[in-house]
């Protein structure tokens, strides 16, 4: 790497657009390179057996979605000391292209120059005229990419290559190559992939590079894996409590308060005197079975504080890394505030016109199946760049690994960023999602169908975090938990949608998260913009909640975005970034109901935000 050249971008610049591979415009040169090395330092911000684990998952997703397309990666053997996490400096190594094609910058000549000729002076051979970058390369879905030189059938009978220049008409279908001391013209041609691995994929099949321009942006995508980084202080006091189970259920069902780290402090003191109903919010004994206020069966009180507990929860749901234990402990972070919680301490404080306006923002949202709304506004969020594709950010192009730091090295880096930012976690209710489901008929064929008339929101809560952390092969079964990660995919993306229109922000600049077993999922925002999502949790909650119910309704590409697209397309609930599901395994049907052709449910009779209104 001694003889790279360097320049500097920001830490997110890098991450999401100058990771090793791509190509980066230096204008202090005028010029553009190809990024060789990222300078930066092991990150120990982050765990490595989580970023291990997200990172296996992604690849192995990937690798099931393209039958194999993966380069760089065995997840089989893949172990936390496979990785290493770098954290970047901002400093960029990069060089030029090998064989770099130039260009006369006359406009009467604009012959080619290739970097790598004998005769190259630096100057045009024929007019002696300045040479520039040629701005188009060749490059394929496999990774590879090249100058772009012309294939070798392009070749002058009178001047062999002396002479060509690129005849430019903003096509590669039309554009020509010629002779600019005669009449020869030949067309671009079509030039298959060199690569060996690539070849062998294909199995004799041709499959040929594609031309563009060096800056566009199909010709490099970086592969980030967003995860909640949440520390061990964090979450080992209530993993390793022997009251883990009712802890994180208390949590799960709102019958603890949420932030001021209430749920750490119980569980650092090994006991919970006091909880509340999971219906009015009254704080009551937690042994007591029945809320005094309003009569509540309380799901919890036959566990606590007796000898012979029974198991509550599958095994599975009460790991650190579970989806119950990342919601119940950013639930319990410091600065987080609930919807619910708000209105209750307004309440108490005899704020009557605050508690008042923050009610009328709940029924809001109760109408359209929202449980709870959170405000965490201290998120731990990690973005890790894990590889790169060309052409296209999805399956079933081939995604390849970054190369490791030196040539003695075997640990494949994945270059992160820690940040703390701000997030929506919008839980749903459990027992709206029962009723929507019985609504369209997906509850008919269970073997043990849940009675939805003697159930409760907590009884239902219970109920489907047992019946999605099921890791059956029942199809029925699977087909239903399927059918609530595309439901809570497809409220995702509006919600998120309708947050960037009610903020004023742009809407790359949001992401989600999903923890469909806990019928919730997340949006954060960049880190240069927080501020927007508390804005609207202070101030615009039941604005959101009308946008939401009203928003996506239609897509500007209708009616072909609803018959061909399954009513999700660039028009209305695709994100141009921040996706955990390549924009894929979401329609617009799950909110306001209609026909699909690819998802699990084909025919959605009444859609999840119009159940109430039917």
């Amino acid at each position: 790497m001694e003889n790279l050249n360097s320049t500097r971008r920001s830490i997110g610049q890098v991450i999401f657009r100058h990771t090793p591979g791509s190509l980066i415009s230096i204008e202090e040169w005028g010029v553009y390179g190809r990024v060789a090395a990222i300078k930066g330092s092991p990150d120990t911000d982050v765990d490595k057996n989580i970023l291990c684990k997200k990172v296996r998952w992604f690849v192995s997703k990937w690798k099931e979605e393209s039958e194999g397309k993966v380069r760089g990666y065995d997840v089989d053997v893949m172990e936390p000391d496979s990785l290493v996490a770098i954290r970047p400096e901002g400093k960029v190594l990069w060089d030029f292209i090998p064989k770099m094609l130039l260009e006369c910058i006359n406009p009467q000549c604009k012959i080619i120059v290739s970097s790598d000729d004998p005769s190259f002076s630096g100057q045009c051979p024929r007019c002696q005229s300045k040479l520039k970058q040629f701005r188009y390369v060749w490059f394929h879905n496999c990774g590879i990419l090249l100058p772009f030189l012309p294939i070798t059938q392009v070749n002058c009978p009178k001047h062999g290559r002396k002479y060509l220049y690129l005849n430019d008409t903003g096509r590669f279908r039309s554009s020509t190559w010629r002779c600019r001391e005669c009449t020869y013209e030949r067309g671009l041609g079509m030039l298959p992939c060199i690569d060996e691995v690539c070849r062998k994929n294909r199995q004799g099949k041709g499959d040929y590079l594609r031309g563009s321009v060096w800056n566009d942006p199909w010709v490099y995508f970086t592969q980030v894996v967003t995860f909640v980084n949440l520390k061990d202080s964090q979450i080992r006091p209530v993993i390793e409590s022997n009251l883990k189970e009712e802890l994180l259920l208390s949590a799960y069902t709102g019958s603890i308060k949420a932030g001021e780290n209430n749920l750490t402090i119980k569980a650092v003191n090994d006991g919970i005197e006091k909880i509340n109903c999971v219906k009015c919010g009254k704080a009551i004994p937690v042994t007591a079975r029945f809320c005094s206020e309003c009569g509540t069966p309380q799901p919890l009180a036959a566990n606590i504080g007796q000898e012979n507990k029974k198991q509550l929860l599958p095994d599975s749901l009460v790991t650190e890394d579970s989806e119950l234990a990342t919601f119940a402990i950013l639930r319990d972070l410091q600065r987080t505030l609930s919807l619910k919680d708000e209105k209750r301490r307004h309440e108490e404080d005899k704020n009557v016109e605050k508690a008042q306006s923050l009610l009328a923002s709940q029924d809001s949202f109760a109408r359209i199946g929202v449980s709870d709304v959170l405000m965490i506004n201290d998120f731990p969020l990690t973005y890790a760049a894990v590889g790169y594709t060309r052409f296209q950010s999805k399956p079933p192009n081939w995604l390849r690994a970054y190369p490791p730091l030196s040539a003695n090295d075997t640990k494949i880096p994945i270059y992160t960023n820690c940040i703390t930012t701000e997030a929506w976690m919008i839980q749903l209710s459990a027992r709206y999602i029962l009723e929507w489901l019985e609504t369209n008929n997906l509850l008919n064929d269970l073997a043990e169908k849940p009675n939805i008339k003697e159930m409760d929101e907590s009884d239902s809560k219970i109920w489907l975090i047992s019946f999605l952390a099921d890791e059956t092969e029942d199809k029925i079964t699977m087909q239903l938990q399927h059918t609530i990660h595309e439901l809570i995919h497809s409220l995702s993306h509006i919600f998120l949608q309708s947050l960037a229109i009610e903020s004023g922000l742009d809407i790359a600049s949001f992401g989600e998260l999903l923890l469909p077993n806990v019928l919730s999922f997340i949006i954060y925002a960049g880190e240069s913009d927080v501020g927007g999502l508390s804005a609207s949790f202070n101030q615009g909650l039941s604005q959101i909640a009308d946008s939401v119910s009203e928003q996506m309704r239609s897509c500007k590409f209708d009616p072909s975005c609803s018959e061909d697209d399954d009513g999700a397309c660039v028009g209305c609930l695709h994100l141009p970034r921040g996706c955990v599901e390549f924009n894929e395994k979401l329609s617009r049907a799950y909110a306001f109901g209609g026909k699909t052709k690819s998802l699990t449910v084909k025919d959605i009779l009444v859609g999840f935000l119009d159940l109430k209104n039917k």
